[in-house]
């Protein structure tokens, strides 16, 4: 089983590779400037696939659960998470009934913390790497064991290498197909598992 954001990520991967890579590689190595190109555009645009596929988990299980809990009052695991994982600064409890934050109350705070999640998910995440996968799943209850160090491997990885070609007008070595592919095939693998543990922890949890 696999959550429908991944299914999506690998399709993305599928087209991106018959329109960018050549369909039959090089027994040399041998390429023109335009392949090398191709395939520098393709480690962008698969990249910008996985920061799409992170922040789109992320935000369905906050939804999720911030649903659940205006609806019918659940509170799963991740909404504590975002509660806990909130970075901004809370009214202080009122000392009356009628005081001051008297009217800010917990579907407030709760409301608060929820909307921070997603603007910071939306406007702030700016890559895949060690430190934007642990400020996207922190806050919606991922714990750190369940975030495997070979993905964290790949997406640092892959982030550095996106970062030299978006960031230079060459790398310092051009970057054959049968590099970015294999790269591709690597962190859509270590994804794929971290999307069935995501899977599995969605199911036990009560939202």
């Amino acid at each position: 089983m696999s959550t429908k954001q991944y299914d999506h990520l690998k399709e993305r991967f599928t087209i991106l590779r018959s329109i960018f890579l050549p369909h039959d590689f090089s027994p040399t190595g041998d390429y023109s400037d335009e392949i090398f190109e191709m395939a520098r555009a393709y480690k962008v645009l698969t990249h910008a696939e996985l920061e799409y596929y992170f922040e789109q988990i992320g935000m369905a299980i906050a939804k999720n659960a911030y649903q659940e809990w205006e609806d019918k009052g659940v509170v799963s695991k991740s909404l504590v998470a975002l509660t806990v994982y909130y970075s901004g600064q809370y009214a202080s409890i009122p000392d009356q009934k009628t005081g001051n934050n008297s009217d800010i109350g917990l579907k407030v705070r709760v409301n608060k913390a929820f909307t921070e999640y997603c603007r910071n998910v939306n406007a702030e995440n700016n890559g895949i790497k060690e430190k934007n996968l642990l400020k996207l799943f922190l806050p919606i209850g991922i714990e750190l064991d369940s975030i495997p160090d070979a993905l964290i491997i790949a997406s640092n990885n892959y982030g550095i290498i996106r970062g030299e070609i978006a960031h230079t007008t060459r790398t310092k070595q051009n970057l054959t197909p049968e590099d970015a592919l294999a790269a591709a095939d690597d962190i859509l693998n270590e994804v794929k598992t971290f999307d069935q543990t995501i899977e599995a922890l969605i199911s036990v949890w009560p939202a």
